[in-house]
């Protein structure tokens, strides 16, 4: 329960401002630090091709510089984060499939080709996903390690019926180069376990694995899951389904685990004030303990997407993707505060801060044929200066569904949509009037901005 709200006076400074050019665009993703100070992050866009770019940034006399580690990753989304032999590993969104999918995914590892700090970095594709019954499109949520070296995962695309997986991946047993061996262990139903998980997995000291979907449950409004080995294989648990109403919807970012075994995460939907929730799972005897620590207020699905942060006094601390001052993004810390929760207002982004926001996402307005939602990609996000991000992203236009897809930018190379963009509006940046037209680009209609209807609901 909150106890309270308040504003906090806070520094606000910009270590990097991305240029949209080698350095790369669109970092949706959260830093990882490597311990002495170095921080190690992924931009989804720009760098070669407009593929995205891994980057390492340092203080350098008294200066933060960014350095390009890699480049032209097939759009990585997520973080990476530290592994086996010290490398870094992530995953992508982009990569050719096997299965008819545009877009399917990989992992991969990266390395220092030698100690001397100005070696360049060596890039080593791990696995790339075929859309079928392995998965297909990881999520935002980064790859996590057992004490045996194998790296475990979420896809929100393909399983056996379609609704995602929870997978793992095994290192070549001579621990060389080379392909590493991918299984699913868990494949979503959209039943009572849920569907599509983007948020990634998390270990308990058990080793088991927990995390959350989108959608799925009693009331499509999203679940928290556990998965727990059982003879050879994994045993599923769901140990909250979210109902859309006080207690939110729309679990994207991934769970935290504090010191006491207790589960933190949140909703990017609903709640009590309508902008999501952050919510606290319990162990209680043979069971789990669900409440709210506080409802966000704000315009519907802008609330958090990502995970939260806990520090050592149990205060947790996370963003959201479209809410605060501006409607343009904020960053909150909660503090315990006589058996409840203290909220803090720490920071609300603006223009001229470096603004992501979520432009006219409604999960009930989406369609694709044959499913009632679809699940919330972080490439569907858009900088509000009007650079869409390469990739297809749905809104709302009056009547219309709207999908915003790849155009070409100076210099840059562009992506295949995974939209079929035919008789779509073309325009550029900033301007609103549409043309009705197909477009004309020689590359074909996946290379165009602008709006179709689709059939089906509205």
């Amino acid at each position: 329960m909150a106890a309270g709200r308040t504003a906090e006076a806070q520094t606000f400074t910009v270590l990097h401002a991305f240029t949209g050019g080698e350095d790369g665009a669109e970092p949706v993703a959260g830093l990882t630090p490597d311990g002495t100070g170095i921080f190690y992050g992924t931009t989804y866009g720009s760098g070669m091709d407009n593929q995205g770019t891994v980057f390492q940034l340092k203080q350098t006399g008294g200066n933060w510089v960014l350095q390009t580690l890699a480049s032209g990753l097939d759009y990585p989304e997520g973080r990476v984060v530290f592994g086996p032999h010290g490398y870094l590993y992530g995953m992508t969104s982009g990569g050719q499939c096997f299965s008819g999918y545009f877009y399917c995914g990989g992992v991969y590892s990266l390395r220092p080709a030698c100690s001397n700090p100005n070696c360049p970095w060596l890039v080593s594709s791990l696995y790339q996903f075929h859309g079928s019954d392995d998965g297909g499109n990881p999520g935002i949520g980064p790859p996590v390690f057992d004490q045996a070296g194998n790296l475990y995962g979420t896809t929100f695309d393909g399983g056996t019926t379609g609704n995602g997986v929870v997978f793992t991946l095994t290192p070549p047993l001579d621990g060389g180069p080379g392909e590493w061996t991918e299984s699913p262990i868990y494949s979503f139903t959209d039943g009572s376990d849920g569907k599509w998980p983007s948020g990634g997995v998390i270990f308990d000291s058990a080793g088991n694995l927990y995390g959350a979907t989108q959608h799925g449950g009693a009331y499509d409004d999203g679940t928290v899951f556990k998965l727990s080995p059982s003879g050879s294989g994994w045993a599923i648990t769901t140990l909250y389904t979210f109902q859309g109403g006080t207690d939110g919807q729309l679990p994207i970012g991934g769970l935290i685990l504090d010191g006491f075994g207790n589960l933190y995460g949140t909703t990017a939907g609903a709640g009590a004030a309508g902008g999501g929730t952050v919510f606290k799972l319990s162990p209680s005897g043979i069971g789990w303990t669900f409440s709210v620590l506080y409802g966000l207020p704000g315009a519907p699905n802008q609330g958090p997407f990502a995970s939260l942060t806990i520090d050592t006094a149990g205060n947790l601390y996370g963003t959201t993707a479209g809410e605060g001052t501006y409607g343009s993004g904020s960053v909150f810390k909660l503090m315990p505060d006589n058996g409840g929760w203290s909220y803090t207002d720490l920071f609300n982004f603006n223009f001229r801060d470096g603004v992501v926001n979520l432009t006219g996402y409604h999960p009930s307005k989406r369609r694709r044929p044959g499913r009632q939602r679809q699940p919330v990609r972080h490439s569907e996000l858009r900088r509000t200066n009007g650079h869409n991000l390469l990739s297809g992203m749905w809104s709302r236009l009056g009547d219309h569904t709207v999908a915003t897809c790849p155009r070409r930018r100076a210099g840059m190379a562009v992506d295949k949509s995974p939209l079929q963009c035919a008789g779509l509006n073309r325009y550029e940046a900033g301007e609103e009037e549409s043309l009705r037209e197909r477009s004309s680009d020689p590359l074909g209609p996946e290379f165009c901005v602008g709006y179709r209807e689709v059939h089906g609901e509205a």
